[in-house]
């Protein structure tokens, strides 16, 4: 019984080495597991945004706009519109006339690390659905997410009807 006090000891300091290496390798790949499921819930969420505008934009002489930063006045005195502050990572839904825009719902302010970007900053939707810029000509958008844990951002392209479809570039 005397020679057995060192063996519990070694024991202690062999099951604390164990449990470090595990966190040393676990820790990291959480990271990457919650920064995944960040990026998938900003981009269900903006797409949920984009298809309701696309919805209210489908209503008699209402038209939904997503664009960058500043509102210009619009002929049209019901215009839905989200906009977009890459800046700091913020999107809102809008209604406006031409004294002002109300936001419909709060501000958003996307997760830690989540970045968007765009390579168009108005598209207007036309009554019948249709993606149109200010001239009325048809155009198409894309949406890039972004995050600083995923390698691969999210591709959300939108066609000239106002159907997107979603890829990891």
């Amino acid at each position: 019984m005397k020679n057995q006090f060192g063996f519990f000891t070694l024991e202690i300091i062999l099951v604390v080495m164990i449990i470090s290496l595990l966190a040393t390798v676990a820790v990291p790949n959480m990271h990457k597991m919650l920064d995944t499921a960040r990026l998938d819930y900003e981009i269900k969420k903006f797409c949920s945004e984009f298809d309701f505008a696309h919805a209210l934009g489908k209503q008699a002489s209402v038209k939904a706009e997503i664009f960058d930063g500043t509102f210009s006045a619009d002929k049209d005195s019901r215009t839905i519109a989200i906009s977009i502050d890459e800046k700091n990572r913020a999107y809102q839904l809008l209604r406006g006339s031409t004294s002002g825009y109300n936001p419909i719902r709060e501000k958003h302010f996307l997760s830690d690390g989540i970045k968007i970007n765009s390579t168009v900053n108005r598209i207007l939707f036309s009554a019948d659905g249709r993606l149109v810029n200010d001239t009325g000509g048809a155009i198409s958008n894309s949406f890039y997410f972004t995050s600083s844990y995923v390698i691969k951002p999210f591709e959300m392209n939108v066609d000239s009807v106002g159907r997107w479809r979603g890829k990891r570039s």
